[in-house]
């Protein structure tokens, strides 16, 4: 089977700006991939990557690529088309030749448009090569398939199905507080995805997770996460919390992540300044030039940023220092030796001492006993953990809010930080 990130990494090295898209339906097509030479000619903006064709157009012109890109699914035959299209207050001629690629059964699954200002004789071949090279990966391999275990029950996952899993609301939030520790305040929550499937129950979400990166559908999982989760806690007036949102790797190595952020800021009409996106130090450093433009971009505008699992990375003082970060969250396999070990506990001491010195708030994961609350009580600003509340719904989150202290006064580091 062919891992799609392999696709992905030969559309991005194609000398020609070429786009691709995956056909949903004959009437939905949504932007996956774009050459690195369709962002160089200004056609193709990043921020389309995971939209659908008639969220990033004008409708009008929507309509009309709508209707090219199903008439190649519908024929199965390579449409050339002309149009005027219209980029920062001026009119461009755009060509394109698009053409259907099928898989191993004889379904569309993707469609290739090569989009120029001229379109050249040769257009037409260079997406057909493409084109072929793609089929052959389909028909060598037939379509990615991951294997999902819940117990004694397994299915096989495909982009496709978690697609449709999102559309059937088979996945949903939990949310689990935080909470200072010396005054039992609820200061936030993390958001959590899980998924439910019709046959199988509540799928892992350590699976859920790893079926969608090898599918490569994680970052529109993680966004549809991010909207529900700010969605959710805006309408149950519950905007003194922080709402924290894991975000994978993917995301820092795209610029559009930025664009995407700010758009379902707006839609919710949520506060930046609430929002707190959870990364990984691992994931900081695949493309540590590229996330930290898009750090520093975020943070400009509000959004507030934790390291997760703090310890089990690389945990390198050198990038510590010039992050634009606001949290440390220390992993609960520290935590979880807390106070006997000694090790644990001076490891948990220093990581709270240092997030003192760079004026960053420090979180305790996975609380779970009075020792270790009674420990990390001295060392920490929030913690996080079965001590206090299980993973929970929207509903349950509204009744310990409500019985508990609300309040934000315990921020006030991160709030005066620049």
């Amino acid at each position: 089977m062919v891992p799609l990130s392999l696709l992905h990494e030969l559309f991005d090295s194609l000398p020609d700006a070429m786009v691709l898209l995956r056909v949903e339906n004959h009437h939905r097509f949504r932007y996956e991939r774009a050459s690195r030479a369709a962002y160089r000619s200004h056609l193709f903006c990043e921020s389309h990557l995971g939209k659908l064709v008639g969220e990033v157009h004008a409708p009008e012109y929507a309509s009309y690529l709508r209707e090219k890109y199903a008439y190649a699914v519908q024929t199965r035959k390579p449409v050339i088309f002309k149009d005027i299209v219209h980029l920062d207050n001026r009119s461009l001629i755009q060509e394109a030749v698009v053409t259907p690629v099928m898989d191993g059964s004889g379904n569309c699954q993707y469609l290739i448009a090569e989009i120029s200002h001229e379109m050249d004789k040769a257009a037409a071949q260079r997406v057909e090569a493409t084109r072929r090279i793609f089929e052959s990966f389909f028909h060598g391999a037939g379509e990615r398939v991951v294997r999902v275990r819940n117990g004694e029950h397994h299915i096989d996952v495909t982009d496709a199905t978690l697609r449709k899993a999102m559309e059937d609301g088979q996945f949903f939030a939990e949310y689990q507080p935080l909470i200072a520790p010396r005054s039992g305040t609820m200061l936030g929550v993390e958001a959590l995805i899980r998924w439910h499937h019709p046959d199988a129950g509540l799928i892992p979400p350590i699976a859920l997770v790893s079926a969608a990166e090898q599918l490569g559908c994680l970052v529109e999982i993680d966004l549809w996460m991010m909207h529900r989760a700010c969605s959710a806690i805006k309408q149950a007036d519950l905007l003194p919390l922080h709402v924290g949102v894991n975000i994978s790797a993917q995301h820092l190595r795209r610029k559009g992540f930025v664009d995407d952020v700010k758009a379902i800021l707006a839609d919710v009409a949520f506060p930046a300044d609430q929002l707190v996106l959870e990364i990984t130090e691992s994931a900081l450093m695949e493309e540590m030039e590229v996330a930290l433009e898009i750090l520093h971009t975020l943070r400009s505008y509000g959004v507030k940023f934790a390291i997760d699992d703090f310890g089990t990375g690389y945990s390198s003082l050198s990038y510590l220092k010039d992050l634009p970060v606001d949290l440390l969250k220390i992993d609960r396999s520290f935590i979880h030796s807390v106070p006997d070990d000694p090790r644990s506990s001076a490891i948990v001491e220093t990581i709270s001492n240092l997030g003192r010195h760079l004026n960053l708030l420090v979180i305790s994961e996975g609380v779970e006993t009075m020792k270790q609350l009674n420990f990390v009580r001295n060392h920490c600003d929030m913690v996080q953990g079965y001590i206090f509340s299980r993973p929970t719904s929207l509903d349950e989150l509204q009744r310990q809010f409500h019985s508990a202290r609300p309040g934000s006064s315990d921020w006030p580091r991160m709030a005066n930080r620049t």
